[in-house]
């Protein structure tokens, strides 16, 4: 008997998040882009992590069109990847508890760095 397993973004699975993930994405890539590669109190990767550093690279190429100062574009893209973490963390607070919160917070920043990290590389090598 096949299990029906569905994708889960939170440890609950529970989230409007998880919801959209499960909506949009097959389990199998999800349980992929999970994978732990650094876990600890105040570094968390995953993943997830190179989909954010590529994100930050895709911007940089994006803003490049639009603009040469790639120094505002930084700051832009740290306010929108900002947002959309705290969109992201909003919509997965149904699953949350209390044990996960830390995690979540930790997870978010860290995605933020490492798209920055992303932006500020190719910025560098142009």
């Amino acid at each position: 008997m096949k299990q029906n397993r569905k994708p889960r973004v939170t440890e609950r699975g529970n989230s409007p998040l998880d919801k959209i993930v499960q909506t949009v994405l097959p389990y199998s890539l999800v349980n992929f882009l999970n994978r732990q590669i650094v876990k600890t109190d105040y570094v968390y990767l995953n993943i997830w992590s190179a989909v954010h550093f590529c994100s930050g690279i895709l911007f940089f190429f994006i803003w490049s069109i639009f603009s040469s100062n790639f120094f505002l574009g930084f700051f832009i893209w740290l306010a929108i990847h900002t947002l959309w973490e705290l969109l992201e963390f909003l919509l997965a607070f149904k699953g949350l508890y209390p044990a996960l919160f830390h995690e979540e917070f930790v997870d978010s920043i860290w995605d933020t760095i490492v798209s920055l990290a992303g932006y500020a590389m190719i910025w560098l090598l142009f």
